[in-house]
């Protein structure tokens, strides 16, 4: 059963009506990765569950522990979801096994694929089997992409300016993970009114990821990259100006954690404190904390202050002070 494009969200939210398998294919491995936690939340009952996740990756060719799977429930919770990833054709030969999932609740098998034209046989066996549910997962295009975003405005009690709102339309690209990514940042501008100026200056036109890279090189001693970096990204007084906006959220963020770590406790703390936007940078967070101390984040909160007083006393040489004091952060940093 193919669920409809204008369906698919209040369908994830649900799972009315209840389909055992559900199939996601597309282009977009973004949008099949964030539609298939959201399944999971809902699945759970909103409770994150990774461990309660079994994932099976056709590339390995595991079909027979598969099979064994989805023969065999849980022994260790009453819910459990059989994620399998790489899927292709060699899928069809198990369609007797799906069967066996029509009525069970407590299992949910989904699936996730790449492209699958329309000759394909796994991607026709769920749009004309009504016992399973098919989500296809394409590109984001300009209308999907405008209803994300007043989506989580609404959702985080945001209210996005006209010009804020375009802005962020022609900046944020068409992989659905990333544009959540990178809207997880306005959060952390503890403001409630999104402006034009407050969306340019936290969301790089150069590059989504631009200011955390700079930070993240500068909190991990990467001196040699930091003068081409801001040479590259920082280009007049906003896009400084936001640049140690963003390392000193960080240095708060990293202050926080560090104040709670022991050796033993160094996965949980992270997970906890680092913003989600960043889980490509979890390994690097994770080693700022284990070579510093909360004094190193004392003295680099310091000299953030010393830069933007720098910077108003003489906006011209913006860039200079930057560099220096970016340059001096990272020595002080382990």
């Amino acid at each position: 059963m193919k669920i409809k494009n204008l369906e698919i969200n209040k369908y994830i939210n649900t799972l009315v009506p209840y389909k055992n398998p559900i199939l996601l294919y597309g282009p977009d491995e973004g949008l099949i990765l964030y539609r298939t936690k959201e399944i999971c939340k809902t699945f759970f009952k909103k409770n994150n569950a990774p461990e309660l996740i079994r994932i099976f990756d056709m590339k390995e060719k595991n079909s027979l522990s598969l099979e064994e799977a989805i023969n065999t429930n849980s022994l260790f919770s009453d819910k459990e979801v059989i994620k399998v990833v790489n899927s292709n054709e060699k899928l069809s030969a198990m369609f007797h096994l799906f069967e066996k999932l029509i009525d069970v609740e407590d299992v949910l098998l989904i699936i996730n694929a790449g492209e699958l034209g329309t000759k394909s046989k796994l991607r026709k066996y769920f749009e004309e089997n009504d016992s399973g549910a098919v989500l296809p997962c394409y590109k984001t295009d300009s209308q999907l992409l405008r209803k994300t975003i007043i989506h989580f405005a609404n959702n985080n009690n945001l209210e996005i300016n006209d010009d804020a709102l375009s802005y962020l339309m022609a900046v944020l690209g068409d992989n659905y993970q990333i544009i959540i990514n990178e809207l997880q940042k306005l959060l952390l501008l503890d403001e409630r009114v999104i402006s034009y100026e407050l969306a340019r200056g936290l969301i790089s036109q150069n590059g989504s990821l631009a200011y955390d890279n700079i930070t993240f090189d500068c909190l991990s001693g990467k001196r040699n990259l930091l003068g081409t970096s801001i040479d590259q990204n920082i280009n007049d007084l906003t896009s400084a100006n936001y640049l140690l906006f963003n390392m000193k959220q960080m240095l708060l963020i990293l202050g926080k954690t560090i104040r709670q770590y022991n050796n033993d406790n160094l996965n949980e703390i992270v997970s906890s404190n680092m913003p989600r936007y960043l889980f490509k940078k979890k390994d690097v967070f994770a080693n700022i904390i284990k070579k510093n101390n909360y004094y190193n984040i004392i003295k680099s909160i310091k000299i953030l202050s010393e830069i933007e007083l720098k910077i108003r006393q003489n906006q011209n040489m913006y860039k200079i002070f930057l560099l220096r004091g970016m340059l001096n952060i990272s020595q002080s940093m382990n």
